[in-house]
């Protein structure tokens, strides 16, 4: 009875608020707040002074901007009282822009323009998950040749399909940081996906004695420290902000190292930068896959669950896809990193037609395409 009497004046609350006049005010959304494409699209957006005649804000879940964004304008939905969520519900019926990519948002004035960024280009099945929302105007898009793919996938107009690239994928050619510019070692960075979500939910049935594959025990762990160490190489890992941690049994050591979003906000770090600057990838079924094909670096998969992997996969043979070295053990892995170090990369050809096929844009120039398609619409 509480539930029904709650959404019944939630909804009250949406029509109402749609009476109010459209403001001009940009909403952004991702989830972590000020990361991915969101966060690299108003970058460029602050850069053209868009904020003197559109108010930008961003919706946060209690989350901190980052060290260099301290003046942001915040929506925060952590509070759920009533006067905050009303607050919420204005902001939203009345901005005359929404754009977002982690939650699926719904439009609430007709006479607003929804723009879904999305998180990437997907590898998991996602065709049973609300992706993008009610009432969107455009999504974003990487290539003609996945509008139809995802126009089923994701349950979206093929026609409001933009082909502009991903905004985050111009961090990868940039290297602004300090802390990386002193980087003096060749870096790897591994990426998977979750197995175990925040939400308690399994993806896969296979289990992993330190949350993550190729690594056993704390014997393997320390062995492959020391070859890292030998071969002058950092292995970074960063967990899936999706994964539940506590499942993860693995601790930084001299050259492994743990991070996650904190770490990047604490350094003023763009996630995209530090993947820019590294020699090789890993990753299994992570959308950073498609990404990463624009660097021409090597990459490895850790896809030994690939069988019991419960969401699925958006392609109907993944291996026609997927171009890299696959990882099945932790000497898999020791071999795939004597192969970077070496320079070797038997994939090169392979991942080159993928990414060609995958990519219109092949430059560091979406933020800027994407700005641009607004600041048509706005004017």
């Amino acid at each position: 009875m509480y539930r029904k009497i709650k959404n019944t004046l939630l909804c009250l609350i949406k029509w109402i608020m749609c009476v109010f006049p459209i403001k001009n005010r940009i909403v952004f959304e991702s989830n972590p707040s000020f990361s991915g494409n969101s966060y690299a699209l108003f970058k460029e957006m602050q850069q053209r002074n868009i904020s003197a005649s559109y108010q930008l804000f961003w919706i946060s879940n209690g989350e901190e901007p980052p060290i260099n964004d301290k003046n942001i304008n915040i929506i925060d939905i952590s509070r759920k009282d009533f006067r905050n969520l009303c607050r919420y519900y204005w902001f939203m019926a009345t901005s005359k822009i929404i754009i977002y990519e982690n939650r699926p948002l719904d439009k609430l004035n007709q006479k607003q323009i929804m723009i879904s960024l999305q998180h990437g280009t997907p590898i998991k099945q996602v065709a049973d998950i609300k992706m993008v929302g009610y009432g969107y105007d455009y999504v974003l898009c990487t290539s003609n040749n996945l509008n139809p793919i995802l126009s089923e996938v994701l349950h979206v107009r093929e026609e409001s399909l933009i082909n502009l690239g991903f905004p985050r994928n111009d961090y990868l050619f940039k290297e602004d940081s300090e802390i990386l510019k002193s980087l003096k070692e060749k870096m790897v960075i591994w990426l998977p996906t979750f197995r175990q979500h925040k939400n308690k939910t399994l993806a896969t049935d296979k289990s992993y004695p330190l949350g993550i594959p190729l690594i056993n025990n704390e014997n393997d762990l320390l062995k492959l420290d020391n070859i890292l160490k030998k071969l002058n190489i950092k292995l970074v890992i960063k967990p899936h902000p999706a994964q539940d941690m506590t499942y993860l049994n693995i601790k930084s050591l001299n050259n492994f190292k743990v991070i996650n979003d904190d770490v990047l906000k604490k350094n003023g770090m763009h996630l995209y930068e530090l993947i820019g600057k590294s020699s090789a990838l890993i990753t299994d079924y992570s959308s950073v896959y498609f990404d990463y094909l624009l660097l021409n670096r090597p990459i490895a998969f850790t896809n030994d669950d690939i069988q019991l992997y419960k969401q699925g996969f958006v392609f109907e043979d993944i291996t026609e896809v997927l171009k890299g070295t696959s990882l099945s053990d932790l000497n898999d892995l020791l071999i795939f990193l004597e192969e970077v170090n070496s320079g070797n990369d038997e994939f090169l050809k392979e991942r080159e037609i993928i990414k060609n096929w995958s990519h219109d844009n092949l430059d560091d120039s979406s933020s800027k395409r994407i700005a641009d398609f607004i600041e048509k619409l706005i004017h």
